[in-house]
């Protein structure tokens, strides 16, 4: 009995091509191997932005705050952080931040997030101490247009929580050096 394995050439658009019969991937193969790639990119480097863009200039190198879970707010019925708690979290952190580039209230409701990408790694307890450190890089032909990206972790525990990459559009050109 023969066991010749199938000869198979890749062609164009994850499409192969074995013994004659041509054979696509699962509808979203592509996609999700893509997805599977960033989120561990994400992981190991703290960002999904490409940290070797020559399009962005580093803004903020590093911003640092801490987060206490609340509770009463924070957790569901099964005391687990609520996914939505964690965005609310990164958001009220990101106005201090904006603050402290000495930007003011308004233009932060103005801001327009056109993207937000989330690599959620583990949940908080619910008596967690959160570390939220921020990075921002603006575009440098339209400094409108900037990166921000939080990474939290717990630190009493050593883990990684989440990375989430925020690309926003400002009113106001960004011109803060910290």
């Amino acid at each position: 009995m023969d066991h010749a394995q199938p000869s198979g050439k890749q062609r164009g658009a994850g499409e192969i091509v074995a013994e004659g019969n041509r054979h696509q991937p699962p509808a979203g193969a592509a996609r999700s191997l893509f997805t599977t790639l960033a989120y561990d990119l994400a992981r190991r480097t703290g960002t999904f932005h490409d940290l070797n863009s020559p399009d962005y200039e580093p803004v903020v190198e590093e911003f640092v705050l801490d987060y206490t879970i609340d509770a009463a707010r924070d957790l569901n019925g099964v005391r687990l952080v609520f996914f939505a708690s964690f965005a609310s979290i990164i958001d009220s952190s990101l106005l201090k931040l904006w603050k402290h580039l000495g930007r003011d209230v308004e233009s932060f409701l103005n801001r327009v997030v056109r993207d937000r990408q989330i690599c959620y790694t583990a949940n908080a307890e619910n008596d967690s101490n959160l570390r939220l450190t921020f990075r921002s890089w603006r575009r440098r032909d339209d400094p409108r247009e900037e990166i921000f990206n939080v990474v939290i972790r717990e630190p009493a525990r050593d883990r990684l929580v989440l990375v989430s990459t925020l690309h926003i559009r400002s009113e106001q050109p960004s011109h803060a050096n910290t």
